[in-house]
């Protein structure tokens, strides 16, 4: 989704944006009033912004959009892995008012590690998606000494920029920033290689004063390798397909690790959505919270036929219906949800927390599953994933793989 100025304006508190200005030396427009009624208050930030000489308005862009980025769930955690160790910082951090806050605030506090966080939160998002193969490599053996590291990752460097060579012809110039930090699935630090290769040229047109120019100019885009040397595992994010994520890992175990041996490949948990072909219990453990299950989608798809599909949904918030009665009610005889030959391969639940306050709302988490192994797992909070994964394996919906 494209970066929205006005939105990102609304829900950041002006405390905070008066001080990214102090911070960046950026005046606003003479007499600007900080104290006005917020729909004028608004209104002229925007425009004051727009208004910026070219430079300042650039940069005010740049910073609020990457804030917009790390105001979300990932990208929060991602904060949190690069300053857990600051924690007079942590502190007044989680005063603040909102996530727009604390990330201008991170920025403030040190911009090399805001930088980081947004290389994390790409790493952990794009984890376990189509852009991801995660390699088994062996617990810690053959760590280089420091005093070999500064080689070792040269060596890298350069067999990354060989790789994205002869994929396309990109890597022209490659830089690699390695940095320890948390892991938000387990209690320990990690090892994450964030990789910037220069892209091929591409050509557009912009303004030189009032006149419309042709410019090439070269995109970076990013790839990223995290080590967790306790678990001995690796996980590569970039473009380009398995082989040349897996010729990352090869580059990696032999110059980082000294090795010869070949990664190997980690495979996924599986979902296994046909146990919702029928009404299940989704038996819980008390201790969870969890209030209520629900099935509200369920896409079918036929395995005789490679473009058959059928989707039954159900509204969020009926209580008196399910699922598998609609399909009856809907396809009598002909409910696909009876016959053997079709199958689920996509399904959404709405599960209903206990409130976190006496008297206060429930919590309801939306999970989207998609065959072999897609979910939004990870863009949910870390307090309420933990717990559906836990069921979702449970319930025989998710099942695990070994490497």
């Amino acid at each position: 989704m494209a970066f929205n100025l006005p939105q990102f304006l609304r829900r950041t508190p002006r405390d905070s944006l008066k001080s990214y200005f102090a911070f960046r030396a950026i005046t606003l427009a003479v007499g600007f009033d900080w104290s006005a009624a917020q729909r004028a208050f608004l209104n002229a930030l925007r425009g004051a912004v727009e208004n910026l000489p070219d430079k300042d308005r650039e940069r005010a862009y740049h910073d609020f959009e990457y804030a917009d980025m790390l105001a979300d769930e990932s990208g929060q955690l991602a904060i949190r892995s690069l300053f857990a160790e600051q924690t007079q910082f942590m502190l007044a951090l989680e005063r603040l008012e909102n996530s727009e806050a604390r990330s201008l605030a991170a920025l403030m506090e040190n911009e090399t590690a805001f930088r980081k966080a947004l290389a994390v939160r790409l790493a952990d998002r794009l984890r376990t998606g189509r852009s991801w193969s995660g390699f088994l490599i062996g617990p810690t053996a053959g760590v280089l000494r420091a005093s070999k590291l500064t080689a070792a990752l040269t060596a890298f460097e350069t067999d990354v920029r060989v790789i994205f060579m002869k994929l396309d012809g990109s890597g022209r110039r490659i830089s690699i920033d390695r940095f320890e930090r948390d892991n938000p699935r387990i209690s320990r630090r990690i090892t994450q290689y964030t990789v910037f290769v220069e892209g091929l040229p591409q050509a557009n047109n912009e303004f030189e004063g009032e006149k419309l120019v042709p410019r090439a100019r070269r995109p970076v885009f990013e790839a990223a390798l995290c080590h967790d040397p306790a678990n001995g595992t690796i996980d590569v994010v970039c473009k380009g397909g398995r082989r040349v994520r897996l010729d990352i890992a090869r580059a990696f175990v032999r110059r980082l690790m000294g090795s010869q041996s070949d990664p190997k490949a980690v495979r996924l948990r599986n979902l296994y959505l046909d146990g919702l072909k029928s009404k299940m219990p989704f038996a819980t453990d008390p201790n969870d919270g969890v209030r209520r299950v629900a099935v509200t989608l369920l896409r079918l798809s036929d395995a005789n036929d490679s473009f058959g599909r059928i989707t039954l949904e159900v509204g969020n918030e009926a209580t008196d219906e399910d699922i598998w009665t609609r399909s009856r009610e809907w396809f009598g005889d002909s409910d696909p949800l009876a016959y053997s030959n079709w199958s689920v391969t996509q399904a959404s639940l709405r599960i209903e927390f206990q409130p976190e306050i006496d008297g206060g709302p429930p919590k309801t988490m939306t999970i989207d599953m998609r065959t072999p192994h897609g979910t939004n797992l990870k863009d949910l909070p870390r307090r309420y994933s933990t717990v559906i994964e836990k069921n979702l394996l449970r319930w025989g919906l998710l099942q695990n793989a070994s490497a």
